[in-house]
Order: C-alpha cells, then structure tokens, then sequence
C-alpha cells in the first residue's frame, strides 16, 4: 500500500468517523457542533496538536542562524500551549481546526506529488480546499458556526443529509484508496 493510498484510506475514515453521528444522532451531533467553537477540551487538543506537529517541523528544518536556539522549541510549544489557552480563549477551538487543516495538506501533497494515477488530482484538489478552509477558520472563526446554521437549520432532516454527504465522500476516499492508489 502506497503512502497515498494509507493517508486516503485514513482521511476517508475519519470523515466518515466525523459525519457518522450526524446520520445516527442528528439533534446531539447538532448541538456538540454548535458548542465545538467554545469547548475547552477540544480546543485544548487541537492546539496542542497544532503546536507539536509545528514544533517536528521546525526541527526538520535548516533554519541559519536560528539553528543553535532549535532546542529551545521543546520549552516554547508548551508555554505557547498556556499562552494560547489562557489569552486566546475565544473561538480557540475553531482557529485551531483551521490550524490543523493547513498542517494536513502537506504530507498530501507530498504523498501525490510523484504517483502516476489520475486519481492523485482528487488529493491534490481536496489539499487545496482544506488549506483554504483553513485559512478562513483561522482569519475569521465566527463564520463557523454561521456556515454551520445556515447548512442545518436546525432540522434533523438537513442534519442528516449533512451527515450523510460527509459519509458518502468518506467512502469514496476509502474506495479511492484502496482501490486506485
């Protein structure tokens, strides 16, 4: 299995994984996602993956004169942590999505950059949109939870084909992982 076909068969899972109680439980999944941009934890978690996945590449990086301060990285990424947590509590949650939406497209990119299959374009395209996502998440994070009411409307009905639309394109990732790459 190609490095391509093991980062679509994941992506493809956890969309899947992430849409799945939208079709299952349409008021609840409702609700927790109207709650997501203020939740503490999740927001918390995020960050952190946010910080550390800045931090390995950082350290991969050769960086001239910065190079003798590339220890000092393991104590910033925790302070930053705090730092983040305690002055940067509104929308956290949100901006750090969007943080961990530019970071996923890279090991993408990398993936499809040298396979030969027409399918890598697929990939390709679907970096590129998360990295836009991204950006907007992290610029602008009130605009979730308007994107997200103006979607649902607070009906189980447009919840679930919410949800629904999300596990579609999750298998077709997984099939196009599995099957083509």
């Amino acid at each position: 299995m190609t490095e391509l076909a093991k980062i679509t068969v994941g992506l493809g899972s956890l969309i899947v994984l992430l849409r799945m109680p939208f079709v299952l439980a349409p008021s609840l999944a409702r609700q927790a996602l109207y709650g997501f941009p203020r939740n503490r934890w999740a927001a918390g978690c995020l960050a952190a993956i946010d910080l550390g996945w800045v931090s390995w590449l950082l350290m991969g990086l050769q960086l001239g004169w910065f190079e003798p301060y590339k220890m000092a990285l393991y104590l910033m990424a925790p302070v930053a942590w705090v730092l983040l947590m305690v002055f940067v509590d509104e929308l956290l949650a949100v901006r750090a999505l969007g943080g961990l939406l530019i970071l996923i497209p890279s090991p993408v990119l990398d993936a499809a950059r040298w396979h030969l299959s027409p399918g890598r374009y697929v990939m390709i395209v679907l970096a590129y949109v998360m990295v836009i996502v991204g950006v907007v998440l992290v610029t602008q994070p009130h605009r979730f939870k308007r994107v997200a009411r103006f979607f649902l409307q607070d009906r189980d009905d447009l919840t679930r084909w919410f949800g629904l639309a999300g596990v579609i394109v999750g298998a077709l990732l997984v099939v196009l992982g599995i099957g083509v790459f």
